[in-house]
This record gives C-alpha cells, sequence and structure tokens, in this order.
C-alpha cells in the first residue's frame, strides 16, 4: 500500500525504507553466499515516480546502488495502461523494469462485487502495449481472481502473451480507466494513446472506438478526433466492445456509452491522439469515464 509514512516525516521516511532495503539485499546476499547462488530482490512499486516518492519509495536510488535486480511497475489494484514504464527506465540503469497487468478495470467503491474484469482482448492488448514500450517482463495480479468458472479458459490468455508477433494478429482492446490521469476528466480529454499494430500489414475487420460517461450523454453531442481526424459515430451492438467475463452492476448503461467508426488507416503504429470534446458543455456538463478503442479480426 502506498504509504508508509506521515507527510511531515516523509524525507526520514525515506532513508528508512532505502536502509530497509539495503539490510534486505545484504542478507540475500548473505544466504546467496552460503548456498552458491545469486538471489535476485524485486520491488513492487507505485506506477508513478512521484506516487514512489509520495510512498517514501526512491527506485532510482535502489537501482543505483545495486539493490535490486527487478522493479515491478503496478498500479496496485485496478488494470491500466497508464504506467510510467519511460519515467523507470529514463531514472535507472540496472533493474529490469516489469509491466503490471490487474484482473479488473473497475471496482465499485461501495459494491465489492461490482467488478469490470479484465478480458483477453484487453491482456492482450495491454500486453503487446509495455512489450512494445520496452519493458524487460510483465507481471500479473490476482489474474485468477475471475468468477470459477472462467478460471480455467482464462488460463488459455496467458499462451503466447509475450509473443509480439503472435499479438499482432489477434482481436485487442486498448482500454484506458479512470484513476490514474487521464479519467475523470470534464468535457474535454486529449489521451496519447500506444498502439503497436501496424495496420497495413496485419489485416482487421474493423476498430471501434468507445466513449463513457459517468451520467447519461445521450441527448449531448460529444466529438472525437483521432489523429487529427474527426470520427463518424456509429451503432453498436451491446455496450461491451468485447463479452465481460462476468455481467454485473459494475457495467455501463447504454445511455452513458458513445461508439465511433475508426478507419483502420488512421491508426498510427506507435503513439496515438485521441481528442474527446463535450460540444454541448455551454448546456449540459459530463464526466468523462473511460475509453476504448477495440480491434477485430
Amino acid at each position: 500500500f502506498p504509504k508508509f509514512f506521515h507527510d511531515d516525516q516523509l524525507d526520514d521516511g525515506t532513508r528508512v525504507m532505502t536502509a530497509f532495503v539495503g539490510r534486505i539485499k545484504e542478507m540475500m546476499n548473505q544466504v546467496g553466499r552460503a548456498r552458491g547462488k545469486s538471489l535476485k530482490l524485486c520491488v513492487r512499486v507505485p506506477e508513478t515516480l512521484d506516487k514512489c516518492r509520495a510512498a517514501g519509495l526512491d527506485a532510482p536510488v535502489w537501482d543505483a546502488a545495486g539493490l535490486v535486480e527487478m522493479i515491478n511497475v503496478s498500479p496496485s489494484y485496478i488494470h491500466t495502461l497508464e504506467l510510467a514504464i519511460e519515467q523507470f527506465q529514463a531514472r535507472t540503469r540496472r533493474a529490469k523494469i516489469y509491466g503490471e497487468m490487474n484482473y479488473v478495470t473497475h471496482q465499485d467503491g461501495k459494491n465489492q462485487s461490482a467488478r469490470r474484469y479484465t478480458t483477453p482482448e484487453i491482456y492482450r492488448a495491454s500486453a503487446l502495449n509495455l512489450l512494445s514500450r520496452g519493458v524487460d517482463g510483465l507481471s500479473l495480479f490476482n489474474y485468477d481472481y475471475v468468477p470459477e468458472k472462467q478460471r480455467v479458459p482464462m488460463a488459455e490468455v496467458l499462451k503466447r502473451i509475450t509473443d509480439v508477433e503472435y499479438l499482432q494478429t489477434m482481436p485487442k482492446d486498448y482500454a484506458v480507466y479512470r484513476g490514474f490521469g487521464s479519467f475523470p476528466a470534464t468535457n474535454e480529454k486529449t489521451v496519447e494513446l500506444v498502439i503497436p499494430d501496424n495496420t497495413a500489414q496485419v489485416r482487421f475487420q474493423r476498430a471501434v472506438l468507445r466513449v463513457e460517461t459517468r451520467q447519461s450523454c445521450a441527448d449531448q453531442h460529444i466529438d472525437v478526433a483521432l489523429n487529427g481526424k474527426t470520427l463518424e459515430p456509429c451503432s453498436f451492438e451491446g455496450t461491451e466492445l468485447f463479452p465481460p467475463l462476468a455481467r454485473n452492476e459494475a457495467y455501463a448503461a447504454p445511455e452513458t456509452l458513445k461508439f465511433y467508426a475508426v478507419p483502420l488507416d488512421l491508426l498510427i503504429p506507435g503513439a496515438n491522439r485521441v481528442e474527446i470534446k463535450n460540444l454541448d458543455k455551454e448546456k449540459h456538463s459530463c464526466s468523462l469515464y473511460s475509453l476504448e478503442i477495440g480491434l477485430y479480426r
């Protein structure tokens, strides 16, 4: 949990935590020497360096001192693409950087059973996103906490999850949910989204962009542009781009959703810019909640 010290004791606490990690590493080195082995230390830390600093965790200092061999960049509990992988890569030289993928994209704070489970398509999109950004590996948190009947079928998703060529050929859902910087947002938001797929080389049937708002947006005109080109609204059967693992009250109502057709040649293999604007904000404000782009084979 990303809070170890009171705010007025953060500087001293950060030094205490660094010394603590140093003690652990020295103990591991002693045990390793006795066993004739090299023991590796992994740390699981918040997903941005700012959050690490706020928690008293100075991962770059640990790396520079050779205290850790692996840094697991973690959003804690909720799945997200918004892991600051590049920050950690820029500030470290020794440790391997892993990106963590979690089992839910949303959980209701008042109703713990109201969860949106991470789908195979979201896992595959996230894996390809993270690998293209240069992570040394992927990690999983609570992967098998899906409903019991789904656990064995979900295990199939792990097969070839680090095989980039395979991932490029699969349907994917690039999902950006609230809580990590982009969302929630009021009336407008620009999101930079890494989509490594080259649609000129791998043929997809279509792509659909989905915008969700917190309350009904049925009577609002929400404009969406991808890489500078305005997208046309489209009809979509159902509310989820791909079938959910278990439908419950956590999932979006139809009146909170807008769908847009994405011309495949608009997608750039790399960073894509999505601009969302509520053109009726003078009449009705809206809270933007999530963004998804689904690629279908």
